[in-house]
C-alpha cells in the first residue's frame, strides 16, 4: 500500500472530503493544482487528467502502466513564455493528493514518472502534458560485451553466475545504469537472504537481450514474481511467496466502499506447470537438458480439464536448487489458479482506495457475491490480492482486479533453522515463525504445535 501519514489515513476515511491534486515538474517554477491552495508558486490551472492504469502480467513477470496525460490552461500565455528558458521533456513529474484543510506535507505521492511530450490543446488555449513511467529505462539492451570484451554473440559468450536476485540488481544498476534509490533493493535483498536463500543461476548468453525482457522472462517468471513501478517511481517487485509470517489485509472492502456489485468470475485454470532448465552451453533456445512437469492431482480429478503454464529459464540449474524452486513456484501457482479461483476482473471502489498497490492483500465482505463453497450468497472477510489498478481522477473512482488469496493461510514459507537458533521450545516468537525445526512423524513439534514443512 502507498505509504501515507496518519493525518492522511484519517482524512481518507472520511465520507465527505475534497481531493486536491498537485502536479510538480522537477526544477519548474510552477506547480499545477485543481484547487486554489493559496500557496506561492501553485496555480489552479489543471483542467483535466486521463485515467491512469497499471496492468499486471503476474504469470509472465511484468506489468505495463498506461501513458498518462494532464491538461493545463495556458493562463495569459504564461506557460508559452516559459518554453524558451525551460525544457519540460525528460523531467521527472510527480502527482500528489490530499484534501482541503490538510497540510501539504501530509499529501500522498500517487505517481512518479517522466514528461515525454507536450502538445497544444483546446484550440491552443491549453497544453497537454504526456507522461510515461520509469519502466521505459528497461528498454535498454544489456550485456552487450562478452567475457572477452568483444561484442556478445555466438562466438563470444557472456557468462553470469550468481544468485538470481544479485544478477537482477546488477542488471539494473550496472547494465541499465539506475541509481540504487530507483530500485526497491531492500525488498530484493530480503527475498535473497530469506525465501530464496542459497539459490544460484548460471547464464551463458550468446546475444545481448533487452533488459525488461530478460529480467521478466529469465529471472522473475521462474521465481514466481513480477516487476512494476511504485508510486515513488522505483522499480518494485512482488512475489507469489509473501514471506513468513504472511502479511495481513491492508484494507477492508465492503458494500460501503464498493460502488458496483462485484461480478464473481474465475481465474484461468492452471493445474500443470512445466519447468525447462539446464540450458546447454550452445545457448540454443531449445536445448534444455532438464524438463520437469508438476501436476495438481486434486484439480485434475475435480475438473477433468488441463491448463498448462510453461516456464523456460536459461539460468536455472537442476543441481542448484532448480528442481526445488520449480516445485515451490508450481505449488504457489496451483494454490492461486488450480481450482478456478474466484476473481473479480473489475471492482469499482470509492477514492479512499487510491492507496492500494499491486500485491496488496485486502479482505472483501459483500452480501452480493456468491460463496460457491458454502452454497450461499455473501462472503465475509475473504482475502484477495490486488493486481490491475486504475485511477479515474475525474470521477473519484478506483478500479481494481482481485484474485482469491485465501491460500495464503497455508502458504507460509520458512527457513531451515541455523545452528545458532535454539530448539523450538526455547526459540523466540520471531524465530518460531521464521524457521523450520525438527518435527515428529505426525508433523508436529514436541509441544504439539503444527510444524512448518517443505511440502
Amino acid at each position: 500500500m502507498i505509504t501515507t501519514t496518519g493525518s492522511f489515513a484519517a482524512a481518507n476515511l472520511a465520507d465527505v472530503k475534497k481531493p486536491i491534486f498537485i502536479i510538480k515538474i522537477t526544477d519548474y517554477a510552477r506547480t499545477f493544482t485543481n484547487y486554489d491552495t493559496g500557496e506561492v508558486g501553485q496555480y489552479d490551472w489543471l483542467e483535466s487528467y486521463d485515467d491512469l492504469s497499471i496492468s499486471v502480467s503476474e504469470l509472465d513477470g511484468g506489468s505495463e502502466i498506461s501513458s498518462w496525460s494532464f491538461t493545463v490552461r495556458d493562463q495569459s500565455n504564461f506557460i508559452t513564455a516559459d518554453f524558451p528558458g525551460f525544457v519540460f521533456e525528460g523531467k521527472a513529474v510527480t502527482v500528489s493528493t490530499g484534501f482541503v484543510g490538510m497540510a501539504q506535507g501530509d499529501f500522498a505521492v500517487l505517481f512518479t514518472g517522466i514528461v515525454d511530450t507536450i502538445q497544444s490543446a483546446n484550440d491552443g488555449l491549453s497544453y497537454q502534458f504526456n507522461c510515461i513511467d520509469n519502466l521505459q529505462a528497461l528498454s535498454k539492451v544489456i550485456y552487450t560485451h562478452a567475457d572477452d570484451g568483444a561484442a556478445t554473440d555466438s562466438k563470444h559468450i557472456r557468462t553470469l553466475n550468481a544468485h538470481p536476485l544479485d544478477i537482477l540488481i546488477a542488471a539494473l544498476e550496472t547494465e541499465v545504469g539506475l541509481a540504487a534509490g530507483a530500485i526497491n533493493i531492500a525488498k530484493l535483498t530480503a527475498y535473497r537472504d530469506g525465501v530464496f536463500s542459497g539459490m544460484q543461476f548460471k547464464f551463458e548468453l550468446d546475444s545481448a537481450p533487452v533488459a525488461k525482457e530478460f529480467i521478466e522472462a529469465q529471472i522473475l517468471k521462474p521465481l514466481g514474481g513480477y516487476l512494476w513501478p511504485n508510486s515513488l517511481g522505483q522499480i518494485d517487485f512482488t512475489f507469489f511467496f509473501k514471506g513468513n509470517p504472511v502479511p495481513g489485509s491492508v484494507m477492508s472492502l465492503t458494500d460501503d466502499n464498493i460502488i458496483n456489485v462485484p461480478l464473481a468470475g474465475q481465474s484461468d485454470l492452471i493445474n500443470t506447470v512445466t519447468f525447462r532448465m539446464d540450458q546447454d552451453s550452445s545457448g540454443s533456445s531449445s536445448g534444455y537438458a532438464t524438463e520437469k512437469t508438476y501436476e495438481y492431482p486434486a484439480s485434475i480429478s475435480l475438473y477433468g480439464q488441463f491448463g498448462q503454464q510453461v516456464i523456460e529459464s536459461a539460468g536455472m540449474r537442476s543441481g542448484l536448487q532448480g528442481i526445488f524452486i520449480g516445485d515451490r513456484v508450481a505449488n504457489m501457482i496451483f494454490k492461486r489458479q488450480g481450482l478456478k479461483n474466484l476473481m473479480f476482473q473489475e471492482v469499482n471502489l470509492l477514492w479512499s482506495a487510491c492507496v492500494l498497490e499491486p500485491g496488496d492483500i485486502t479482505d472483501v465482505t459483500s452480501a452480493h457475491v456468491p460463496d460457491r463453497a458454502a452454497g450461499v450468497m455473501g462472503i465475509s472477510g475473504k482475502l484477495f490480492e490486488v493486481f490491475d489498478r486504475k485511477w479515474n481522477f475525474n470521477d473519484g473512482i478506483v478500479t481494481v482486479r482481485l484474485l482469491d488469496a485465501t491460500y495464503l493461510s497455508t502458504a507460509g514459507t520458512s527457513l531451515i533453522a541455523e545452528n545458532t537458533v535454539p530448539a523450538f521450545l526455547s526459540a523466540s516468537t520471531l524465530q518460531k515463525t521464521t524457521y523450520m525445526f525438527l518435527c515428529n512423524d505426525s508433523d508436529t513439534y514436541s509441544n504439539g504445535t503444527a510444524a512448518a514443512k517443505l511440502v
